[in-house]
Formats: structure tokens, sequence, C-alpha cells
């Protein structure tokens, strides 16, 4: 038996359940935030309601009519509160503004100049994107109708924002990007999701999942898979590690 082979394998598996902790925490924390700030905000709006309704039970109770210390109390609280309530909706409602006043065939055009912009971005880096940008249908002479424009663009802007965060967090490659028809019956004002997968070393993935976390806009990262793909003989050789594969459901998320 190789003693030396069992240890280094036993050590790399230590390290690939380590990682694996460290990113179940991230993603944890970014549900964290979603639902904490939609609690209060419930918890807020409950409050608001409860004050109207002792008002009201306080006049049926008592069968008179408040003086104005008691009115301007009242007032004065509900006020309050809805000022929270609205300061915090408004902190979770930002969603992204974008120009979606095109024809369809300045939206073809504008496509081709962000898939070669994102492709000389990546050449840069030293990092291969899909050629389409998950806009495959477009490819040729096909040019959308007018009545898509608005999500289309809307589309682009977020597939450009992940491209770019990938090649911000430094991923090595993005072997897929889909993007999905929006879901009809959301709980949301709007819900588009997109699916990711990309080969990456463990920081460009920690930083990729910070940099989604970290937006104003409400991104949700949801069904994330991780696995580790088989070393190459330079990256033996050279003790460099795994690389990880990282494969991911994104939605974007506008409240009501």
């Amino acid at each position: 038996m190789n003693i030396s082979k069992f240890i280094e394998d036993w050590k790399q598996n230590i390290m690939l359940v380590i990682v694996l902790a460290i990113l179940l925490v991230i993603v944890v924390l970014i549900f964290g935030r979603l639902a904490t700030t939609w609690h209060e905000h419930n918890r807020l709006k409950k409050e608001m309601i409860q004050v109207r309704e002792n008002y009201n039970r306080f006049i049926i109770s008592n069968k008179l009519i408040p003086d104005q210390n008691d009115i301007n109390t009242y007032e004065e609280y509900a006020q309050k509160l809805e000022d929270l309530h609205s300061n915090i909706y408004r902190l979770m409602k930002n969603t992204l503004n974008i120009e979606i006043d095109k024809s369809g065939l300045e939206f073809k055009q504008h496509l081709l100049t962000i898939q070669q912009e994102l492709q000389n971005q990546a050449r840069e880096h030293d990092i291969i994107i899909p050629m389409d940008i998950a806009f495959k249908e477009f490819i040729g002479d096909k040019i959308p109708d007018e009545k898509q424009i608005p999500l289309l663009c809307l589309q682009l802007e977020i597939i450009t924002f992940l491209i770019e965060s990938c090649i911000e967090s430094e991923v090595e490659r993005i072997d897929t990007l889909i993007k999905i028809p929006p879901i009809q019956k959301s709980q949301y004002n709007k819900e588009l999701p997109f699916k990711l997968t990309f080969k990456s070393e463990m920081n460009a993935l920690v930083r990729f999942l910070d940099i989604m976390q970290s937006q104003k806009a409400i991104f949700l990262v949801d069904n994330l898979n991780i696995t580790t793909v088989p070393q190459t003989e330079f990256r033996q050789k050279n003790n460099l590690g795994y690389i990880l594969e990282a494969s991911m459901d994104i939605s974007y998320i506008e409240l009501k």
C-alpha cells in the first residue's frame, strides 16, 4: 500500500469538505439576508394594522371620541411605523434601471456590441465564455419582435452582470449560461431564472457568491452543486489542487 499517496488523498478530501462547508455558509447568508429583511417588512406591516385596530377598538369600547392628545399619540406612532415600513420596502425594491426604448434591429445591434465587448474582456483575463452569451436564437438574421424588447433588454443586462462577475472573480471558464423564461405564477412581481455552470478554484467561487450577496438588486442563488474536476498531470506535478465545477440556478427578483 502506498502510504504517502493515501495520506495525500486524505488531505485533499478534507480540504474539499472544508471548501463545501464554507460555500454552504455563504449560500445560507444570501438567503438569510433576504428572509430577515422580508420578515421585518411583514412585522412592521402587522404592527401598523394592529395600531389601527387598537384605535378602532378604543373608540368602539369607550363610545367616545378620543381627545386631541390621544389622536396625536396614535397618529405619531402610526406615522413612525409607516416611515419604517416604506424605508425597508424601498431598500428591498431596488431594481435594475435599463433603457428599453429600442427597436428590434437596434436591440440586435446592441446585443452584438455587448457580445463583442464581453469576449474582449474574457480574452484579456484568459477566461473562456460562451460565444452567444445565452442569446443563441439571435445568431444569424433573426430579429426579435418589438413586444419582446423590454424582457430581452433586462435579460441582457443581467447576463452581462453575471459574466462580468465571473470575470471579476477570475473563474477559469463559463461552460453553461442559459436564460429561462420568466416564472409566470410567482410570488414576486418579476422572477427571471438563469442557469450557470463554471469551472474555477475555490477562491474564485467564493468571490462570485460574495458579489451576488452584495448587490442592492436581489439575486437568489439556488441548487448550488459543486464537484471536483479530475486533475491534469500538470496540476498534480505542481501541487495546484483541484478545480471545482459549480452549477447553480440564479434568479433575479423584483418585489411587488
